[in-house]
């Protein structure tokens, strides 16, 4: 049975910040995790687009942006790049087909419990014994755990630093 971390937090509050240093602590070369980061950029003070980055090459891909994209669905106020989904599914099947410890997936949200998304990934994932690392906003955790029906999980609750 594979352990789940489930590292949680209210939308930006350092989750991703968190994982990445948690990262750097558990595979100083990279290669015992594989999956993705979602980076955030600002635009006058606002966030308006994230990249996901293969955490194996630093290979990085648009996934959402606040301008409409062609061929977008649109979750909230972002509009979602095909291109990205296909990216970011790419790494994770990498990553289930590697002799890997673990697998970070940044973030479980909105999408996932509609079934889109990465849910499919993180399904098959979890039929393995690889330690999955996910990141989840706080108001959602229960949610994730009840729809992926996670047994084996501990969450690490992130706190905003003002």
């Amino acid at each position: 049975m594979n352990k789940i971390i489930i590292i949680s937090g209210e939308k930006q509050s350092g989750k991703t910040t968190y994982l990445v240093n948690f990262l750097k602590t558990k595979n100083a070369d990279r290669q015992i995790y594989e999956g993705f980061v979602a980076i955030g950029t600002f635009k006058d003070g606002i966030r308006n687009s994230f990249s996901l980055m293969d955490i194996s090459t630093n290979e990085k891909m648009r996934f959402m942006h606040t301008e409409p994209i062609q061929n977008a669905n649109q979750q909230g106020k972002f509009y979602i790049n095909p291109k990205g989904i296909v990216f970011g599914e790419s790494i994770l099947k990498k990553a289930f087909n590697s002799d890997c410890k673990g697998v970070v997936i940044d973030e479980i949200g909105p999408l996932e419990l509609n079934n889109e998304g990465w849910a499919g990934q993180f399904k098959l994932l979890l039929n393995t014994d690889k330690e999955i690392v996910i990141t989840v906003r706080t108001s959602l955790v229960q949610r994730v755990v009840s729809f992926f029906e996670l047994k084996n999980f501990n969450v690490i609750n992130i706190q905003k630093h003002e």
